[in-house]
């Protein structure tokens, strides 16, 4: 998986925070996908709603970094990993900016505990 420097996920960090401060979770500019059960599992462990995931995203540094970009086959554009501890376990989230300079939203694809230990290059 390829490697970013500190400035470029610093700055897809900035961009992901201008879109998601001051619009509310319930936005179409931020979306958790709550289908998959691996999220909603985990939600429900954490017993976190759409406004703690983006309170958490909100958080991310660029040490929270471990992999991206990397292509998404399914719609244009990248996935960019990061991951966190909360409540004592490690949270693998999966996250991409949708859309075009008019109208963007983020997209938390996967927001679960985390399958493997993930390696954090910036740290």
């Amino acid at each position: 998986m390829p490697t970013s420097t500190i400035q470029e996920v610093a700055s897809y960090l900035r961009e992901i925070k201008l879109i998601l401060q001051g619009s509310p979770s319930n936005d179409a500019r931020f979306i958790v996908a709550t289908v998959r059960g691996k999220n909603i599992e985990t939600l429900s462990t954490l017993e976190y709603d759409t406004e703690d995931v983006k309170n958490t995203i909100l958080s991310l540094s660029s040490t929270d970094y471990p992999s991206g970009p990397i292509k998404d086959n399914a719609i244009k554009g990248d996935l960019w990993v990061f991951g966190k501890i909360i409540k004592g376990r490690e949270v693998y989230i999966k996250l991409k900016i949708q859309g075009d300079n008019r109208y963007k939203q983020v997209s938390v694809l996967s927001f679960h505990f985390s399958e493997q230990r993930l390696q954090y290059p910036l740290r």
